[in-house]
């Protein structure tokens, strides 16, 4: 749980659920609205930290 300023919506609900996920060039969930109402900034790209082994398991999937 953060702390923030009060993140009501234009609807007033008081919460916000947001995705905590690395900076993943491909990532199929959103971060904006956790940059923009928390300042959230990942600083890694899993995708990048691990490209030799997601080749190596593409090559050997395709055997």
């Amino acid at each position: 749980m953060v702390e923030a300023d009060p993140i009501a919506d234009e609807h007033g609900v008081p919460f916000l659920i947001v995705y905590g996920i690395s900076g993943n060039t491909h990532r199929f969930w959103s971060i904006a609205n956790a940059r923009q109402k928390i300042g959230y900034a990942p600083e890694d790209d899993s995708q990048v930290n691990f490209a030799d082994r997601i080749a190596a398991i593409a090559r050997a999937a395709r055997r």
